[in-house]
Protein backbone atom coordinates (compact mmCIF):
# COMPACT_ATOMS: atom_id res chain seq x y z
CA UNK A 1 0.00 0.00 0.00
CA UNK A 2 1.78 2.94 -1.12
CA UNK A 3 1.44 6.55 0.72
CA UNK A 4 1.20 9.20 -1.91
CA UNK A 5 2.78 11.65 0.45
CA UNK A 6 5.90 9.48 1.23
CA UNK A 7 6.53 9.21 -2.48
CA UNK A 8 6.09 13.00 -3.15
CA UNK A 9 8.53 13.08 0.03
CA UNK A 10 10.82 10.80 -1.47
CA UNK A 11 10.77 12.15 -4.85
CA UNK A 12 11.32 15.84 -3.32
CA UNK A 13 14.82 14.54 -1.74
CA UNK A 14 15.87 12.81 -4.64
CA UNK A 15 15.09 15.68 -6.62
CA UNK A 16 16.77 18.00 -4.11
CA UNK A 17 19.75 16.08 -3.64
CA UNK A 18 20.24 15.48 -7.82
CA UNK A 19 21.06 19.36 -8.66
CA UNK A 20 24.33 19.10 -7.11
CA UNK A 21 24.95 15.51 -7.27
CA UNK A 22 26.05 15.22 -4.06
CA UNK A 23 25.14 16.21 -1.19
CA UNK A 24 26.54 17.15 2.80
CA UNK A 25 26.54 14.38 5.29
CA UNK A 26 24.57 16.33 7.21
CA UNK A 27 21.57 17.64 5.06
CA UNK A 28 20.91 13.79 4.11
CA UNK A 29 20.65 13.31 7.66
CA UNK A 30 18.18 16.04 7.97
CA UNK A 31 16.91 14.16 5.49
CA UNK A 32 16.86 10.97 6.41
CA UNK A 33 15.62 11.96 9.50
CA UNK A 34 12.08 13.44 8.01
CA UNK A 35 11.78 10.33 5.87
CA UNK A 36 11.74 7.99 8.75
CA UNK A 37 9.66 10.13 11.04
CA UNK A 38 7.00 11.34 8.51
CA UNK A 39 6.87 7.63 7.00
CA UNK A 40 6.19 6.23 10.57
CA UNK A 41 3.28 8.88 11.08
CA UNK A 42 1.68 7.58 7.73
CA UNK A 43 1.90 4.07 8.75
CA UNK A 44 0.37 5.05 11.92
CA UNK A 45 -2.73 6.74 10.45
CA UNK A 46 -3.11 4.14 7.79
CA UNK A 47 -2.64 1.44 10.37
CA UNK A 48 -5.42 3.34 12.51
CA UNK A 49 -7.82 3.94 9.51
CA UNK A 50 -7.54 0.20 8.87
CA UNK A 51 -8.29 -0.73 12.09
CA UNK A 52 -11.17 1.54 12.04
CA UNK A 53 -12.53 0.82 9.30
CA UNK A 54 -12.49 -2.93 9.71
CA UNK A 55 -14.38 -1.98 13.51
CA UNK A 56 -16.64 0.05 11.26
CA UNK A 57 -18.82 -2.96 10.28
CA UNK A 58 -20.16 -2.93 13.98
CA UNK A 59 -24.05 -2.15 14.32
CA UNK A 60 -23.50 -1.00 17.69
CA UNK A 61 -22.16 2.14 18.49
CA UNK A 62 -21.13 1.66 21.62
CA UNK A 63 -19.07 -1.50 20.55
CA UNK A 64 -17.85 0.64 17.24
CA UNK A 65 -16.50 3.44 19.85
CA UNK A 66 -15.21 1.33 22.29
CA UNK A 67 -13.34 -0.98 19.33
CA UNK A 68 -12.07 2.49 17.59
CA UNK A 69 -10.77 3.86 21.14
CA UNK A 70 -8.23 0.95 20.82
CA UNK A 71 -6.65 1.95 17.53
CA UNK A 72 -5.22 5.19 19.29
CA UNK A 73 -3.75 3.17 21.39
CA UNK A 74 -2.21 0.64 19.49
CA UNK A 75 -0.63 2.50 17.21
CA UNK A 76 0.79 4.81 19.73
CA UNK A 77 3.99 3.47 17.24
CA UNK A 78 3.26 1.48 14.47
CA UNK A 79 5.74 -1.11 15.91
CA UNK A 80 6.03 -4.43 14.39
CA UNK A 81 4.97 -5.92 17.37
CA UNK A 82 1.96 -3.67 17.66
CA UNK A 83 0.66 -4.62 14.75
CA UNK A 84 0.83 -8.34 15.62
CA UNK A 85 -1.39 -7.81 18.88
CA UNK A 86 -3.58 -5.88 16.76
CA UNK A 87 -4.13 -8.25 14.27
CA UNK A 88 -4.21 -11.21 16.69
CA UNK A 89 -7.64 -9.61 18.30
CA UNK A 90 -9.26 -9.97 15.53
CA UNK A 91 -9.12 -13.85 15.78
CA UNK A 92 -7.36 -16.81 15.45
CA UNK A 93 -7.79 -16.57 11.59
CA UNK A 94 -6.76 -13.32 11.21
CA UNK A 95 -3.53 -13.74 13.21
CA UNK A 96 -2.61 -16.90 11.11
CA UNK A 97 -3.06 -14.99 7.81
CA UNK A 98 -1.13 -12.06 9.06
CA UNK A 99 1.93 -14.43 10.03
CA UNK A 100 1.93 -16.48 6.54
CA UNK A 101 1.93 -13.48 5.12
CA UNK A 102 4.75 -12.19 7.15
CA UNK A 103 6.78 -15.15 6.27
CA UNK A 104 6.30 -15.46 3.04
CA UNK A 105 7.83 -12.18 2.26
CA UNK A 106 10.75 -11.82 5.59
CA UNK A 107 12.14 -9.04 3.40
CA UNK A 108 9.26 -6.58 3.55
CA UNK A 109 8.89 -7.61 7.14
CA UNK A 110 12.52 -6.67 7.94
CA UNK A 111 12.38 -3.18 5.82
CA UNK A 112 9.30 -2.52 7.88
CA UNK A 113 11.04 -2.99 11.12
CA UNK A 114 14.18 -1.49 9.96
CA UNK A 115 12.12 2.10 9.20
CA UNK A 116 10.22 1.92 12.71
CA UNK A 117 13.43 1.29 14.51
CA UNK A 118 15.39 3.97 12.86
CA UNK A 119 12.75 6.26 13.52
CA UNK A 120 12.61 5.58 17.29
CA UNK A 121 16.31 6.22 16.99
CA UNK A 122 16.07 9.14 15.28
CA UNK A 123 13.41 10.31 18.12
CA UNK A 124 15.69 9.60 21.34
CA UNK A 125 18.52 10.81 19.49
CA UNK A 126 20.67 8.15 19.18
CA UNK A 127 22.82 7.26 15.67
CA UNK A 128 20.91 6.41 12.68
CA UNK A 129 23.21 4.60 10.87
CA UNK A 130 21.39 4.60 7.07
CA UNK A 131 22.09 7.13 3.66
CA UNK A 132 18.84 8.39 2.09
CA UNK A 133 18.82 5.08 -0.20
CA UNK A 134 18.97 2.49 2.51
CA UNK A 135 15.94 4.64 3.53
CA UNK A 136 13.55 4.70 0.30
CA UNK A 137 14.45 0.73 -0.26
CA UNK A 138 13.29 0.07 2.92
CA UNK A 139 9.99 2.26 2.09
CA UNK A 140 9.86 0.37 -1.42
CA UNK A 141 10.05 -3.08 0.38
CA UNK A 142 8.21 -2.24 3.90
CA UNK A 143 5.11 -0.36 2.94
CA UNK A 144 3.90 -4.03 1.76
CA UNK A 145 3.24 -4.77 5.46
CA UNK A 146 -0.13 -2.35 5.54
CA UNK A 147 -1.55 -4.50 2.82
CA UNK A 148 -0.98 -7.82 4.94
CA UNK A 149 -2.70 -5.58 7.60
CA UNK A 150 -5.93 -4.88 5.81
CA UNK A 151 -5.69 -8.89 4.35
CA UNK A 152 -5.53 -9.81 7.46
CA UNK A 153 -8.28 -7.76 9.30
CA UNK A 154 -10.79 -8.96 6.69
CA UNK A 155 -9.74 -12.45 7.00
CA UNK A 156 -12.64 -13.30 9.50
CA UNK A 157 -15.46 -11.14 7.47
CA UNK A 158 -16.60 -10.12 4.24
CA UNK A 159 -13.75 -7.48 2.34
CA UNK A 160 -15.04 -3.96 1.69
CA UNK A 161 -14.01 -3.60 -1.95
CA UNK A 162 -14.27 0.62 -0.95
CA UNK A 163 -11.44 0.02 1.78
Amino acid sequence: MKIFKIDDLIGVCRANTGVRGVIGEEIEEILVHALLINMCAEFERTLKELLDDRCSTVDDPAVYAYATSYSNAAFASPSPQNIGDAIRRFGDGCGEKFARLRSEDSEAWEAYRSIVTNRNHVAHGRPVQVTMNDVTGYYENGHVVLDWFREALWANGRFRENS
